[in-house]
Order: C-alpha cells, then structure tokens, then sequence
C-alpha cells in the first residue's frame, strides 16, 4: 500500500474471509484507494486465497495510525486509534492536542460490495418453492436449510447457477439458507408465508 506499511489486526470471519487493518506511509504502490496524508488507516477485506475483496483508506492530512478494527453486528465496522490531522478530508473535527483517540465508523456498504449478487433467493417471501441463483462461475456449492432453533431441516449439492428448493413441508416462518461456494459461506434468511 505505501512505502512502509504496518499492520495491526487480523481476524477471521464466519464467512471465511479475513479483516485485515493497519496503517500505511504516504507513498503508494497504486493499490491504495485514496492517499490523504503522512499515515491513514487501512482497512481491507481478503477471502481464503489471499485475494483482495475491498480496501478502503480513512484519514486526515497528517499522521492517522490505526490501532484496531472490528465487525459489528449490523455488518459495519469500527477502526480506533490515534489521529495528530486537523480537520481535513475525512476528520470533520481537528485533533485536540496531540494525538487524539479517533474512532470511525464504515457502513454496511463494505460488506454489501463484498457480496454484491453473488447470490440471490427469490421469490423470497416464497409460499412454497424459492429459487438460489448463484452469479458467478464456481466448482461446487451447497445449501443447507435450518429453521430458527437451528435443526438442519435439508442439505443439497447447487450443481447448477439456479436451483428450486421446496419448502412445502415446513409450517410458516423464517428459514436459514445456509450457502457454501467453493468453501466462502454465506447465510441468507429466508421467509415463508403461509399458504391462503
């Protein structure tokens, strides 16, 4: 990301995908999103082969070093540590004194780019069938269906893109579909109506 980068945090995720976050010098190699001053926090998504979802950096014109960074429950996260940049680019307040604790908070947006129509359910809410379409090319995938206490109630291989699943023996509720392509997993709620 820059001529020198640091990094700070690693944690893995249930989808098997890794958040990564630290900070980065002012000198870039070009895969630095944005560059605003002397160190910004970095904060970047890779899935289990290494390669690079997203990246996003947040900083003001002077020193922005990331200490730590995590996922919150609504599919954001939270990067904290210390900020020296007076209002500028992302700061919309000047530090204080000093390095000043900093605290950001990105959107959902991150992980919605992330996952960005690898798969779709509809109709959803469904009466009885629903389909999952699956967007891109993949080697195997499989679906395992759960009900709210967490019983398996179906597991079936996706041999193809767009495959029905039938949830007709099942009363009125909400259903977990849990997704797994090529080993990246995604769960997916899906709601079934009761017949009229």
């Amino acid at each position: 990301f820059g001529q020198w980068d640091v990094l700070v945090s690693a944690t893995k995720s249930e989808d098997n995908t890794y958040l990564l976050g630290g900070y980065a010098s002012t000198e870039t190699l070009g895969r630095k999103t944005d560059n605003k001053g002397i160190n910004d926090y970095i904060a970047l998504k890779i899935n289990h082969k290494g390669e690079m979802l997203w990246s996003k950096s947040i900083g003001g014109k002077d020193t922005d070093q990331l200490k730590g960074l995590t996922q919150t429950r609504d599919g954001g996260y939270i990067l904290a540590g210390n900020s020296d940049s007076k209002k500028s680019d992302d700061k919309d307040r000047a530090s204080i004194g000093g390095n000043d604790f900093w605290v950001v908070k990105l959107g959902e947006k991150n992980k919605q780019d992330e996952q960005r129509q690898l798969v779709e359910i509809y109709p959803n809410p469904t009466n009885q069938y629903t389909n999952i379409v699956i967007s891109e090319s993949y080697t195997t995938a499989k679906v395992e269906v759960f009900d709210m206490v967490g019983r398996k109630l179906q597991s079936k291989d996706l041999p193809y893109r767009t495959t029905p699943i039938d949830l007709q023996g099942y009363p009125p509720g909400v259903y977990i579909f849990k997704i797994n392509i090529d080993n990246h997993i995604q769960d997916i709620k899906v709601i079934k109506k009761g017949s009229k």
